[in-house]
Protein backbone atom coordinates (compact mmCIF):
# COMPACT_ATOMS: atom_id res chain seq x y z
CA UNK A 1 0.00 0.00 0.00
CA UNK A 2 1.00 3.86 -0.23
CA UNK A 3 1.57 6.30 1.96
CA UNK A 4 -1.59 8.38 1.13
CA UNK A 5 0.59 11.52 2.64
CA UNK A 6 3.28 11.41 0.03
CA UNK A 7 4.09 14.08 -1.84
CA UNK A 8 1.58 14.70 -4.28
CA UNK A 9 1.78 18.51 -4.52
CA UNK A 10 0.61 19.77 -7.43
CA UNK A 11 2.60 23.23 -8.52
CA UNK A 12 0.89 26.00 -9.31
CA UNK A 13 2.54 28.35 -11.64
CA UNK A 14 1.23 32.39 -12.34
CA UNK A 15 2.38 34.03 -15.22
CA UNK A 16 1.67 37.33 -15.86
CA UNK A 17 -0.32 38.02 -19.20
CA UNK A 18 0.09 40.87 -21.62
CA UNK A 19 -2.14 44.00 -20.59
CA UNK A 20 -5.02 44.45 -23.45
CA UNK A 21 -5.33 47.13 -25.21
CA UNK A 22 -8.13 49.56 -25.09
CA UNK A 23 -10.18 50.14 -28.06
CA UNK A 24 -10.93 53.84 -28.14
CA UNK A 25 -12.54 53.58 -31.47
CA UNK A 26 -16.50 53.94 -29.74
CA UNK A 27 -15.45 57.39 -27.88
CA UNK A 28 -16.67 59.95 -30.26
CA UNK A 29 -19.85 57.91 -30.51
CA UNK A 30 -20.26 58.37 -26.47
CA UNK A 31 -19.07 61.72 -26.57
CA UNK A 32 -21.36 63.00 -29.14
CA UNK A 33 -24.34 61.05 -27.93
CA UNK A 34 -23.38 62.81 -24.02
CA UNK A 35 -23.62 66.32 -26.35
CA UNK A 36 -26.78 65.07 -27.92
CA UNK A 37 -28.72 64.31 -24.63
CA UNK A 38 -27.03 67.12 -23.00
CA UNK A 39 -28.76 69.40 -25.31
CA UNK A 40 -31.65 67.90 -26.15
CA UNK A 41 -32.16 67.81 -22.38
CA UNK A 42 -31.53 71.52 -21.41
CA UNK A 43 -34.63 73.17 -22.69
CA UNK A 44 -36.60 70.46 -21.23
CA UNK A 45 -35.06 71.85 -17.97
CA UNK A 46 -34.88 75.26 -18.64
CA UNK A 47 -39.20 75.02 -19.66
CA UNK A 48 -39.60 73.01 -16.29
CA UNK A 49 -37.94 75.44 -14.41
CA UNK A 50 -39.99 78.18 -15.79
CA UNK A 51 -42.95 76.25 -15.28
CA UNK A 52 -42.35 75.93 -11.67
CA UNK A 53 -41.32 79.55 -11.24
CA UNK A 54 -44.63 80.57 -12.91
CA UNK A 55 -46.78 77.90 -10.87
CA UNK A 56 -44.70 79.39 -7.45
CA UNK A 57 -45.85 83.28 -8.67
CA UNK A 58 -49.34 81.93 -8.77
CA UNK A 59 -49.64 80.24 -6.00
CA UNK A 60 -48.17 83.35 -4.11
CA UNK A 61 -50.71 85.15 -6.41
CA UNK A 62 -53.67 83.15 -5.34
CA UNK A 63 -52.42 83.46 -1.40
CA UNK A 64 -52.32 87.04 -1.77
CA UNK A 65 -55.90 87.73 -3.45
CA UNK A 66 -57.15 84.88 -0.83
CA UNK A 67 -55.96 86.91 2.01
CA UNK A 68 -57.56 90.02 0.17
CA UNK A 69 -60.75 88.92 0.03
CA UNK A 70 -60.77 87.56 3.14
CA UNK A 71 -59.67 90.58 5.31
CA UNK A 72 -58.37 93.98 3.59
CA UNK A 73 -60.12 94.14 0.20
CA UNK A 74 -57.82 95.11 -2.45
CA UNK A 75 -56.71 98.93 -3.70
CA UNK A 76 -56.43 99.67 -6.65
CA UNK A 77 -54.71 102.77 -8.50
CA UNK A 78 -54.67 103.77 -11.91
CA UNK A 79 -53.74 107.50 -13.47
CA UNK A 80 -53.74 108.73 -9.92
CA UNK A 81 -56.86 107.73 -8.30
CA UNK A 82 -57.26 104.92 -5.68
CA UNK A 83 -60.68 102.82 -5.42
CA UNK A 84 -61.12 99.80 -3.43
CA UNK A 85 -62.24 96.83 -5.49
CA UNK A 86 -64.41 93.98 -4.22
CA UNK A 87 -63.91 90.00 -3.98
CA UNK A 88 -65.06 89.47 -7.61
CA UNK A 89 -63.11 92.09 -9.94
CA UNK A 90 -59.87 90.73 -8.17
CA UNK A 91 -60.91 87.23 -9.08
CA UNK A 92 -61.25 88.27 -12.53
CA UNK A 93 -58.10 89.47 -12.82
CA UNK A 94 -56.36 86.44 -10.97
CA UNK A 95 -58.77 84.05 -12.93
CA UNK A 96 -57.38 85.94 -15.92
CA UNK A 97 -54.13 85.66 -15.94
CA UNK A 98 -54.29 82.18 -14.63
CA UNK A 99 -55.83 81.09 -17.87
CA UNK A 100 -53.40 82.91 -19.94
CA UNK A 101 -50.04 81.06 -18.71
CA UNK A 102 -46.93 82.16 -18.19
CA UNK A 103 -45.97 83.78 -21.68
CA UNK A 104 -42.24 85.42 -21.92
CA UNK A 105 -39.92 85.86 -18.52
CA UNK A 106 -38.39 89.83 -18.85
CA UNK A 107 -36.88 92.58 -17.07
CA UNK A 108 -38.71 94.69 -14.77
CA UNK A 109 -38.91 97.94 -17.04
CA UNK A 110 -40.76 101.05 -16.53
CA UNK A 111 -44.93 101.10 -16.97
CA UNK A 112 -46.40 103.63 -18.45
CA UNK A 113 -50.01 104.14 -16.83
CA UNK A 114 -49.84 101.70 -14.33
CA UNK A 115 -53.01 99.64 -13.04
CA UNK A 116 -52.09 98.88 -9.70
CA UNK A 117 -53.48 96.07 -7.12
CA UNK A 118 -52.42 96.39 -3.80
CA UNK A 119 -53.28 93.15 -1.30
CA UNK A 120 -53.07 94.63 1.96
CA UNK A 121 -50.44 91.98 2.78
CA UNK A 122 -46.99 93.79 1.44
CA UNK A 123 -47.58 92.64 -1.88
CA UNK A 124 -48.54 94.50 -5.14
CA UNK A 125 -49.82 93.50 -8.78
CA UNK A 126 -48.95 95.70 -11.61
CA UNK A 127 -50.29 95.56 -14.95
CA UNK A 128 -49.46 97.58 -17.49
CA UNK A 129 -49.48 97.95 -21.84
CA UNK A 130 -46.36 96.96 -23.26
CA UNK A 131 -44.91 95.31 -26.37
CA UNK A 132 -42.64 92.37 -27.34
CA UNK A 133 -41.39 90.22 -30.13
CA UNK A 134 -44.03 88.26 -31.39
CA UNK A 135 -43.99 85.60 -34.03
CA UNK A 136 -42.50 86.22 -37.42
CA UNK A 137 -40.31 88.96 -35.41
CA UNK A 138 -42.85 91.40 -35.32
CA UNK A 139 -43.91 93.68 -32.26
CA UNK A 140 -46.99 93.00 -30.79
CA UNK A 141 -48.87 94.28 -28.04
CA UNK A 142 -48.46 92.69 -24.93
CA UNK A 143 -49.46 92.86 -21.04
CA UNK A 144 -47.10 93.18 -18.63
CA UNK A 145 -47.21 91.90 -15.21
CA UNK A 146 -44.78 92.52 -12.30
CA UNK A 147 -45.68 90.83 -8.82
CA UNK A 148 -43.75 92.04 -5.81
CA UNK A 149 -44.00 89.51 -3.20
CA UNK A 150 -43.77 90.90 0.38
CA UNK A 151 -40.27 90.54 0.77
CA UNK A 152 -39.63 92.77 -2.30
CA UNK A 153 -38.67 90.11 -4.38
CA UNK A 154 -40.05 90.53 -7.70
CA UNK A 155 -41.43 88.11 -10.64
CA UNK A 156 -42.16 89.81 -13.96
CA UNK A 157 -43.03 88.27 -17.11
CA UNK A 158 -45.12 89.59 -20.54
CA UNK A 159 -48.00 87.60 -22.44
CA UNK A 160 -49.48 88.17 -25.47
CA UNK A 161 -52.39 86.11 -24.90
CA UNK A 162 -54.20 89.09 -22.91
CA UNK A 163 -54.51 93.16 -23.48
CA UNK A 164 -54.25 95.34 -20.97
CA UNK A 165 -57.92 96.66 -21.73
CA UNK A 166 -59.80 93.58 -22.28
CA UNK A 167 -58.25 92.56 -18.49
CA UNK A 168 -58.78 96.16 -17.26
CA UNK A 169 -61.10 98.68 -18.89
CA UNK A 170 -64.07 97.29 -16.84
CA UNK A 171 -62.76 97.29 -13.68
CA UNK A 172 -61.43 100.96 -14.08
CA UNK A 173 -64.34 102.30 -15.83
CA UNK A 174 -66.75 100.88 -13.01
CA UNK A 175 -64.39 102.01 -10.16
CA UNK A 176 -61.59 104.72 -10.96
CA UNK A 177 -63.70 106.36 -13.76
CA UNK A 178 -64.07 110.43 -13.96
CA UNK A 179 -67.62 110.40 -14.15
CA UNK A 180 -69.82 110.93 -10.63
CA UNK A 181 -72.60 108.66 -9.94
Amino acid sequence: MENQGSDNKKEITITKRKKAKRDFSLWPVFLLLSILVVACAGPLFYYAYLNHEFNTFMGDLRDSFIQGQKFNGFIAEYNGKQAEIDGRSGSWIFTELNFVGFGKKCEIEEAEDPFILDFGDGSTLLLSSSTTEGRNKRTVNALYIEYTYPNGKKYTYKTEETEFHYLLDPIIKYYLSDQDT
